[in-house]
């Protein structure tokens, strides 16, 4: 096996750190080619303020030149000044929604930042994710037009006031856009959404998933888009760094009920690929887990997923269903692909479906260096 890349070992070190100093084999300088690639993918990572503090903690960051820290320390400062401004207006939004009677929960990263993260700039949002149940939904866009959100043209739920933007979401696992999703979980998402929990964030109440719950959701999402950032990794371990047995009991219960029973598994195998694994509590990985599941677990301690990978790692239940999502997942409806080949122009179905496949065989070639488009945005 090739012994790990510095800058992938960095990274996972950054994504477990909780405190304590660095360890014995962080180096003592970094080259300007190593650290211009260990800034490089901590920005498309996510890992960038999670990087930064784990090395200014340790008193660290001199292990990178000039130009790098400076670029890595710019990128902590952005991302504070830009989740400032998120967390400002997520709490405006629930004061409009509790105001209203408008039940909603904040899921995906800001509901990490405000619960779980003790500082704005570890972790980049670039929207406010909020789901209602379907019911809510037209009380809910009512409520965001009277705050000066507008929707976009090609997503209409995806609203916008200047750069913020509001991704309204009724369907938690994404139903709305691949509707096979909704088979991911077995239990009415309403019983999901009551088991919420409610938090106080500077005198303003929210819901958030609670945290077997947030667990769950957070490796599928993960999945569903190949585990894409490592900051979902990072995210999973400050959620779940904490638990003690009986909260991981918990999660696996509340796993089997969801439909899911083989997310534990998979949580506890990622937390094990971070330097010094586990924590002790989770107990060991689930033997449920295959041998081409857990070797694309652990490929992705070096960099991105093949795009196939959610198709391998998702589990929607008999093979009739696991079929049917996995087609609708490849071949969404049309209006889905229009939204994915915007800027094509008008075109008919059948031509829609022609890019699709020609896409679909393009993402079988061996992942390249990650861009800032998404090559498989469903």
């Amino acid at each position: 096996m090739k012994p790990t890349p510095i800058e992938d070992k960095l990274l996972l070190w950054a994504a477990g750190y909780a405190a304590g100093p660095a360890p014995a084999w962080v180096p003592a300088a970094a080259g300007p080619a190593v650290s211009q690639r260990l800034v490089a993918r901590a920005l498309a990572e996510g890992m960038a303020g999670l990087l930064w503090r784990a090395l200014n903690r340790t008193g660290r960051t001199e292990i990178l030149p000039g130009p790098a820290r400076n670029r890595l320390r710019s990128a902590y400062y952005l991302t504070l000044q830009t989740n400032t401004r998120h967390m400002a207006a997520l709490r405006g939004l629930f004061a409009a929604f509790n105001s209203d009677g408008i039940r909603a929960a904040v899921i995906q990263g800001l509901s990490l930042l405000v619960d779980l993260y003790p500082d704005p700039g570890l972790r980049p949002v670039s929207d406010i994710d909020l789901w209602v149940l379907p019911d809510e939904l037209d009380r809910a866009e009512a409520a965001l037009r009277c705050l000066g959100f507008e929707a976009t043209p090609r997503y209409p739920r995806l609203l916008r006031k200047g750069d913020l933007l509001i991704d309204l979401r009724t369907q938690i696992m994404g139903g709305e856009r691949i509707r096979a999703r909704r088979r991911l979980l077995k239990i009415d998402q309403r019983r999901i959404f009551a088991n919420g929990r409610r938090l106080m964030y500077e005198g303003c109440e929210l819901r958030c998933l609670c945290p077997a719950d947030q667990a769950a959701f957070l490796t599928l999402h993960a999945i569903k888009h190949n585990w894409e950032r490592l900051v979902w990794l990072a995210d999973l371990s400050r959620l779940t760094g904490r638990w003690r047995a009986a909260e991981w009991d918990a999660f696996r219960r509340r796993a089997l009920e969801l439909g899911q029973p083989r997310l534990p598994a998979v949580v506890v195998y990622l937390l094990g690929l971070l330097p010094g694994g586990p924590p002790a509590a989770a107990g060991a990985a689930d033997l449920r887990l295959s041998s081409l599941e857990r070797h694309l677990l652990r490929r992705r301690t070096r960099g991105a997923l093949p795009k196939w990978s959610s198709l391998a790692l998702l589990r929607a239940g008999s093979g009739l269903r696991q079929a049917e999502l996995a087609l609708e997942s490849m071949f969404p409806r049309p209006a889905v692909l229009r939204q994915v080949f915007a800027g094509r122009g008008e075109r008919r179905d059948w031509q829609l479906y022609a890019l699709r496949a020609r896409q679909l065989l393009g993402l079988l070639r061996p992942p390249g260096p990650k861009s800032s488009a998404d090559p498989h945005p469903t």
